[in-house]
């Protein structure tokens, strides 16, 4: 069994005792939106990578400005043309989400 808490104390570490679920509110946005570096260094704002792949290569957009115009710079001559997008399956986005937005305990209960 496993409880989802935010900001967990030391002590509920320390206890080990499963706790009640807590909601959390958080804004995922993929990697092609257009926001701001501010926006994005909020806690409860996540980017979802978009692994691109091109020929025999998949690079993933992170929403990295710098990446990107190093991208255009490297490989300006059209080679994106024929890119393909991957989508992250779903258990990629619970993890994406988890590691983001979750703090997870486990316990048996017996």
């Amino acid at each position: 069994m496993f409880a989802v808490k935010p900001n967990p104390t030391a002590a509920d570490a320390a206890e080990g005792n499963a706790v009640r679920p807590l909601v959390r509110t958080g804004i995922v946005i993929d990697a092609s939106c257009d926001v701001s570096a501010e926006f994005l260094s909020d806690p409860d704002v996540a980017v979802i990578p978009i692994p691109i792949r091109i020929g025999d290569s998949t690079y993933v957009d992170q929403h990295d400005p710098e990446a990107s115009a190093r991208y255009l710079r490297e490989n300006g001559k059209g080679e994106g043309v024929a890119g393909q997008s991957v989508p992250l399956n779903a258990e990629q986005m619970r993890n994406l989400f988890i590691e983001r937005f979750a703090w997870i305990t486990t316990r048996s209960i017996a």
